[in-house]
């Protein structure tokens, strides 16, 4: 590790480095142009299993090679293999990593992001929904499902020991009438490749980069099957507060339908997936150990 710089970037359900070969290391290496930067990726004990990392980056190898997008690209270890499990003096479990090659470009503040900006988001996402309605499931992919699973499946609010740690025995009659209102709304949308594929699951500002006229996306580690229209709502609910909300809408709903047409009441469904957004955000906080996210 002497021969690599490691600059610590965030902790969350991932910890993540940004890894710097330094030239002394470069020069070892027989393959010409090798990058100089790349990201490790330490997934949280207990977050997904090595098969779901694994259905992840053969889903990202999809995008990559039959959408032609910007994604992450996983490094293959000296055995060929993706996901390593390491052990680390110190730390009572082993955690899988991924090692992904560095992807350029910048961030931008929500607040910050213009009009054609949103249109350009809104057209990346669309480009991944596209390729979504066509890309066949291999063997053994398997994914989260970001569908009524998050509003009943196990871990979820209304779970003994789960919501009710956090919430009183009414707030918790709301959330189940709100629930049980939810999945009959995504019962009749129904789950035709139309409406419903693998997803980002977490299109927030902070998972794209800006490159000159590129959009860039990154951290796919809650990718899923879900509806195509939840993977909107991200991007779209760090605006909300904004009193240009509805022109910020119409650029990245403008720059979706330049890809990827929506059903005539796709604003009416956008509720609806905006409040099971909030459901798996509750219960993500529910099961987060960080005491700051449970304040």
């Amino acid at each position: 590790m002497s021969e690599v710089s490691l600059r610590f970037l965030s902790n969350t359900d991932n910890t993540v480095f940004r890894v710097d070969l330094t030239t002394q290391q470069i020069n070892k290496i027989k393959t010409p142009n090798v990058p100089r930067q790349y990201i490790l990726r330490i997934a949280r004990p207990g977050k997904y299993p090595p098969e779901m990392i694994g259905s992840e980056l053969l889903w990202l190898s999809a995008l990559r090679t039959q959408a032609s997008l910007v994604v992450p690209e996983p490094v293959p270890a000296a055995d060929g293999t993706f996901v390593q499990k390491v052990s680390v003096a110190g730390v009572p479990e082993p955690r899988h990593c991924v090692l992904f090659r560095w992807i350029p470009g910048r961030f931008r503040n929500h607040d910050l992001l213009t009009l054609k900006e949103l249109e350009r988001v809104g057209s990346f996402i669309a480009r991944l929904h596209r390729h979504a309605e066509t890309f066949v499931l291999p063997d053994k992919f398997d994914r989260p499902r970001l569908d009524e699973t998050i509003l009943l499946g196990e871990n979820t609010v209304l779970c003994p020991g789960v919501g009710d740690r956090f919430f009183s025995l009414r707030d918790l009659s709301v959330f189940e009438t709100g629930i049980r209102e939810l999945c009959t709304q995504m019962e009749q949308i129904g789950k035709s490749s139309e409406v419903f594929g693998m997803i980002h699951g977490d299109s927030q500002p902070a998972n794209f980069l800006f490159h000159g006229q590129n959009i860039h996306f990154i951290d796919f580690s809650d990718c899923g099957l879900g509806y195509y229209l939840y993977d909107c709502v991200p991007t779209l609910s760090y605006l909300r507060h904004r009193p240009d909300f509805q022109t910020q809408w119409s650029a990245f709903f403008g720059g979706y339908q330049k890809v990827r047409s929506l059903s005539a009441d796709y604003k009416a469904q956008f509720e609806t997936f905006t409040a099971l957004r909030t459901v798996f955000l509750v219960n993500w906080v529910c099961n987060w150990s960080n005491p700051v996210y449970q304040t």
